[in-house]
């Protein structure tokens, strides 16, 4: 076999691995994204046909290949957001991420799902960088350390932006919460 054969069949077994093991990462980073499940598993797909035909430029002396992946997928949401920057970004209840509400009452699933459409709200009020941070964070699972090598910044300003995302967030949902109680009044 083939030097160029033997790469190959390396990163396909690579690949393969890394999927078993990770693909729920990136579907929840995407779907975090995006906010709507049938376009984050269509782009996850699209992201992993991408990461298979630029498998020769995988280079894994700079760094792992779920990092690798996760940087593929930053540049195809962004792509994605591009292309639909033109139209009005709308969010259906129906096309957000379900919320497993164990043992909640119909009054405590509808309040439970009318706080994640609040959150869902604020993080479209953040920068774009923040917002990609939340993402890679709390979708995709990943570390500061991990995020910081994906999105070329230093770990610690990856510390820092996260702690003022979720700053912003929290005054977000509290203003919202204020406004509705005087409104109610």
């Amino acid at each position: 076999m083939s030097n160029k054969g033997s790469m190959e069949q390396e990163f396909l077994q690579r690949f393969e691995d890394w999927y078993s093991a990770e693909m729920p990462r990136l579907f929840n980073y995407v779907c975090y994204r995006l906010s709507d499940r049938s376009a984050a598993e269509e782009l996850t797909a699209n992201i992993c046909l991408l990461a298979l035909s630029r498998a020769d430029q995988f280079k894994p002396d700079k760094g792992t290949l779920s990092n690798w992946i996760f940087g593929i997928a930053r540049n195809t949401i962004r792509n994605h957001f591009r292309a639909e920057r033109r139209q009005a970004r709308q969010v259906s209840l129906d096309a957000l991420p379900e919320i497993i509400a164990e043992h909640a009452s119909p009054d405590q699933a509808l309040e439970l799902r009318e706080r994640f459409m609040q959150i869902v709200e604020g993080l479209h009020q953040l920068p774009e960088i923040e917002q990609e941070i939340v993402a890679l964070r709390y979708g995709g699972d990943l570390s500061n350390a991990e995020i910081a090598q994906i999105m070329d910044l230093k770990k610690g300003h990856v510390a820092v932006m996260l702690h003022r995302s979720i700053k912003k967030l929290q005054k977000y949902c509290l203003q919202n919460e204020m406004g509705a109680h005087v409104q109610e009044r």
